[in-house]
């Protein structure tokens, strides 16, 4: 497993994600395999923080969305704020439970 990862040369994503991959199925602890790819240790971390960033906004963008209506005016009724994956959402209180049987559709 020798290389060497030059500071000069920027990596794709792609490259990256392949090295965090191959330290995955090594089995060597970060350092010890950023030592054997020439690899600087912090540079390594960054990739691996990088990655998972990159993968959490996939799954933010992949919240599917759910029409709810609601036949009484909101200013009417009392709101109850939900976060969901991170978003906050006002609700009128009579669409709650329309809202969690959706929702519990979509995520199984």
């Amino acid at each position: 497993m020798e290389s060497s990862v030059s500071p000069k040369n920027r990596l794709s994503t792609s490259e990256k994600s392949n090295y965090v991959s191959q330290w995955k199925a090594s089995g060597l602890s970060q350092k010890q395999f950023c030592r054997n790819m020439g690899i600087s240790p912090t540079t390594f971390s960054g990739w691996i923080h990088q990655l998972s960033a990159i993968e959490n906004r996939k799954e933010v963008h992949s919240i599917p969305f759910i029409k709810v209506e609601s036949k009484t005016p909101s200013f009417l009724e009392h709101s109850i704020t939900m976060e969901y994956h991170g978003a906050r959402i006002n609700l009128p209180q009579s669409l709650l439970p329309k809202v969690i049987k959706e929702l519990s559709k979509v995520n199984g």
